[in-house]
């Protein structure tokens, strides 16, 4: 069994992932990790010109493999506007902060959907923790 095939991948990685007794299961989700690991060590930049969209960037406050300052980077790739959230939480903070985080995308798609002139559903509320 290779490293890829278990969890050590996600401990190296800092990867929570919960075990279960599907080994198959365990084997897709390792190997989708997998793939995103090696896009992200092979992704080489290449400079172009800003898009002309907004960009919303989202970040945890405790990720230290992606600082603020690195997702402040994404606003010089768009000439239109760019919005940075920081939530508690590391590099999956949207664990740790779903209903902020979720509350956040909303507000965003919102925004970017009613400058197009598109209708969206009501989302307010829908992303709040369910009350007990």
């Amino acid at each position: 069994m290779t490293p890829w095939e278990s969890s050590e991948v996600c401990e190296v990685r800092d990867i929570p992932i919960t075990t279960s007794e599907d080994s198959e299961l365990n084997k897709v989700t390792l190997l989708s990790l997998r793939a995103d690991v090696i896009a992200s060590e092979t992704y080489v930049y290449v400079h172009e010109p800003p898009l002309d969209c907004s960009i919303s960037a989202f970040g945890g406050l405790q990720d230290p493999k992606v600082s603020c300052t690195d997702l402040e980077a994404w606003r010089c790739q768009t000439t239109d506007s760019f919005t940075l959230h920081m939530f508690r939480g590391g590099h999956l903070f949207f664990h740790t902060a779903e209903a902020p985080f979720l509350n956040s995308l909303s507000e965003d798609l919102t925004l970017v959907a009613s400058q197009a002139g598109e209708s969206v559903p009501e989302l307010a509320g829908m992303c709040d923790a369910p009350s007990k």
